[in-house]
């Protein structure tokens, strides 16, 4: 939780969106809020734990990988399992063998 000076408006400042710190905030505010309305349990802090991972997840299938796919489509290296980070084939099929297996 971000430190915020006791003068301020807490709700006001979570959601101006100036940092990191203001979205650590914000979704802070919305778990005590959820707590308050709950009462803190195993039950609601398992609710929440939950809650917290499916949105994590929801937000890397449908904003980061479609956000790397594109990335990757614009490079001219692509990931190999074994062989690490390689040069993707030209419009020839050719490589650069040099280049092959560098490495991350």
């Amino acid at each position: 939780m971000p430190y915020i000076n006791h003068e301020v408006d807490i709700e006001a400042t979570c959601y101006e969106w100036n940092g990191v710190g203001v979205l650590n905030c914000a979704i802070s505010l919305v778990l005590s809020n959820y707590i308050k309305a709950q009462g803190l349990s195993y039950s609601t802090i398992n609710d929440i734990v939950g809650a917290l991972d499916c949105a994590k997840m929801e937000f890397y299938r449908k904003v980061a990988v479609p956000y790397e796919e594109r990335k990757e489509a614009d490079s001219v290296y692509t990931y190999h399992p074994e062989k690490g980070l390689i040069l993707k084939e030209s419009e020839d099929g050719t490589q650069d063998d040099e280049d092959e297996g560098t490495g991350c």
